[in-house]
């Protein structure tokens, strides 16, 4: 019978909450049991080993299953380790590739980073921008000058297109007068002939005394002024000639007479865009298709010329290199597909034997703990297929792990 508040040295067990059992005379001593709810009725057994109610355990029974239990999960790691360490993987090796350093071929503020570590970019992908604050202001400096420059340039155009019609205008007009005092020249020219004739004829009438003295006299000097104004009209006839000829000149002259200020204003274009063409190159572009590995620069800071500003693994020259056990070596061949494990994420990459080295080698520091030491491997070399299903970074020097099923 269960009993409250009452118990007996050899003769009782503490059940929890003041309950005590009463076991009577038992051989061994009585196993004191531990029970959250006082129980309705407990006999003891002949042996005093085991229990009628299924819900008492003796203490010495869980015992013996917690050392069961530790022992079977030491067990479980110890294989599992030793599975991992050993029967696993078949080799191990390295992530190997060329870095490229994505640098700026001029100076200046870094302003802005446009990717982060671990991104995939392609070939012209812009990584960055820089500032340069002296390029900005000599830019500035002289596109004004440019400006100011072909604005000067359009005006003398003006000036020179106005003052060639002028010209025009002048010659055209010379040119007419000339052929009009020409022709009147002619026509003197003509009169005075005839005059010479007459007065010659008048001169031998006078000498046979068939004309007067008088009419003579008339005759020379009305000839005598025909020769002065024939005279006058040849000479201005030549000097109308020289004017035209000299409109002429100016109208078909070979020399540009802005060929100066047109010089300036290519000169002052080729520099703008030579400037600006600087500018554009502080815009930082990936000269490769790859992963960014390494920002060398915050925004902000200072980047000199040809400065390293970003790195980037080359695709192209992503490889892993395995080194395979001597006997297991002859598996392998150039242009095996096979599945190799990258650490530390666990991921399956799809890979192709490119080649395999001309001779046996030890393993690197980064993977010697796998094998034996002075163990004669060989090197492979895998070219990593890309998934753009499923990106992952790698990294040079980045473990990857050659399952023993590779294929």
């Amino acid at each position: 019978m269960v009993k409250p508040n009452q118990s007996s040295p050899q003769q009782s067990g503490s059940l929890g909450r003041g309950y005590r059992v009463a076991l009577g005379p038992l051989v061994p001593p009585p196993v004191v049991v531990q029970c959250d709810d006082p129980p309705s009725e407990i006999a003891p057994a002949e042996t005093g080993q085991s229990w009628d109610h299924s819900g008492l355990v003796p203490h010495r029974r869980k015992g013996r299953l917690g050392v069961a239990l530790v022992l079977a999960v030491i067990a479980l790691v110890t294989v599992w380790a030793v599975w991992e360490a050993v029967f696993r993987y078949h080799a191990y090796g390295i992530i190997d590739g060329h870095l490229v350093a994505a640098t700026s071929p001029q100076a200046g503020q870094l302003n802005s980073i446009a990717v982060i570590e671990g991104q995939r970019v392609v070939r012209g992908q812009v990584l960055a921008e820089l500032t340069n604050t002296a390029m900005d202001r000599q830019l500035q400096s002289l596109t004004s000058e440019l400006e100011l420059a072909r604005a000067q340039l359009e005006t003398d155009q003006v000036s020179l297109e106005w003052r060639r019609a002028s010209q025009a205008d002048q010659f055209y007009e010379s040119l007419g007068e000339y052929h009009t005092l020409r022709a009147r020249f002619e026509i003197e020219q003509a009169r005075l002939e005839e005059m010479q004739i007459t007065t010659a004829t008048t001169r031998t009438m006078h000498a046979a005394s068939a004309a007067t003295d008088h009419e003579l006299r008339i005759q020379e000097v009305t000839l005598h002024g025909q020769q002065r104004q024939v005279a006058d009209l040849a000479a201005a006839v030549g000097d109308l000639a020289d004017r035209v000829e000299g409109s002429r000149g100016l109208i078909t002259e070979a020399a540009d007479p802005l060929a100066a200020a047109r010089a300036r204003v290519h000169h002052l274009t080729g520099e703008v865009n030579r400037m600006r063409q600087q500018l554009a190159e502080c815009v930082v572009r990936s000269p490769v298709d790859g992963i960014v590995v390494e920002q060398h620069l915050r925004v902000g800071e200072h980047s000199d010329a040809s400065q390293p500003l970003i790195s980037i693994l080359d695709e192209a020259s992503l490889r892993a290199i395995v080194y395979v056990r001597q006997p297991a070596s002859e598996r392998l061949a150039p242009g095996d597909r096979v599945s190799i494990q990258a650490e530390p994420t666990g991921t399956l990459l799809r890979a192709q034997v490119e080649r395999l080295d001309a001779r046996f080698t030890r393993a690197g520091p980064s993977i010697a703990r796998w094998y034996r030491a002075g163990e004669p491997l060989l090197r492979v070399y895998l070219l990593i297929e890309p998934d753009d299903t499923e990106p992952i970074t790698l990294r040079p020097g980045q473990i990857v792990k050659l399952p023993r099923g590779w294929r």
